[in-house]
C-alpha cells in the first residue's frame, strides 16, 4: 500500500529538508518551500520562470540557460543533506541538452547528480563510487529522478522508465556547508535545461514512498 504522506507538494512533511520550486521570497531568494529559510536559495544570474513539468502544480519550474560565466543562471545554497547517513535526492528533469549538472556540494565531498553527455543520469558520492546509468534521457522529455543512500548502498530510480535502475556500495557523506543547484561545484557544467520540484528528503526513500511522489506529481512526459 503506498505511502500517500509522500507527496509531491508534501511540503511540511517533518523527514523533508527542502524543497524548490520557482517560488522567490519577498528578498528574491528561491524559497525553500517547507518553510526553514536557512536553505532558500541565491540565484545567481537571470531569474527564468518556466511551465511547470508537474500538471498538478501551478508554480512554475526554474529554466536554467547553460551559459558559462558570470552571465549563466544556478542557485547556490546551504548544503541540506550535509553528513546525513540516510538521504534522498528527488526532482523533474527537462533537458534542452544531454550535459549538465542538477545539484552538487564543494569538492572535499565530491557529490554531485548530472547528465552526462553519454547520455545517462549519473549520480557520484564521494571517494571514487560512481554509479552510471543505462536510461538515455530524451531532450526535451521530462524525467522524475531520485537517488537514496543509506549506510548499505545507494540507489537511483527513474520512475518514469521504470524502476530501480542500478545500484552500487555507498559512499560516505560528509559534512559540507557549499551547495549548488544548476551547476557543477566549480562552476563548470552548468545546466540547460528546467529543474522541478528538487526535494532533500533526511530518510531513505522506499519504491512505494518513491511512487507515490511520482503518481501524485502527474508529470507532464
Amino acid at each position: 500500500m503506498p505511502d500517500y504522506r509522500f507527496r509531491w507538494n508534501g511540503y511540511k512533511h517533518p523527514a523533508l529538508v527542502a524543497a524548490f520550486t520557482g517560488v522567490r521570497t519577498p528578498g528574491g531568494l528561491i524559497k525553500n518551500m517547507t518553510g526553514n529559510a536557512a536553505y532558500d536559495g541565491t540565484l545567481n544570474g537571470t531569474y527564468t520562470p518556466a511551465n511547470p513539468l508537474i500538471r498538478a502544480k501551478n508554480t512554475p519550474s526554474l529554466d536554467f540557460d547553460g551559459a558559462a560565466g558570470a552571465g549563466g543562471n544556478y542557485i547556490s545554497l546551504a548544503n541540506p543533506i550535509s553528513g546525513l547517513t540516510n538521504f534522498s535526492i528527488a526532482f523533474w528533469s527537462n533537458g534542452d541538452t544531454n550535459l549538465g549538472v542538477m545539484f552538487s556540494r564543494a569538492a572535499s565531498s565530491n557529490l554531485y547528480l548530472c547528465n552526462t553527455g553519454t547520455p545517462q543520469f549519473a549520480f557520484i558520492c564521494t571517494i571514487g563510487n560512481i554509479n552510471f546509468y543505462q536510461q538515455k534521457p530524451v531532450i526535451g522529455r521530462t524525467y522524475m529522478v531520485v537517488v537514496t543512500h543509506d549506510n548499505t548502498d545507494q540507489k537511483m530510480y527513474v520512475p518514469t522508465v521504470g524502476g530501480m535502475v542500478n545500484r552500487i556500495a555507498p559512499g560516505v557523506n560528509p559534512v559540507d556547508a557549499n551547495a549548488f543547484i544548476g551547476q557543477y561545484w566549480d562552476a563548470s557544467l552548468r545546466l540547460n535545461g528546467r529543474l522541478d520540484n528538487i526535494m532533500f528528503w533526511s530518510v531513505t526513500l522506499t519504491p512505494d514512498q518513491i511512487n507515490s511522489i511520482y503518481r501524485s506529481a502527474n508529470p507532464r512526459l
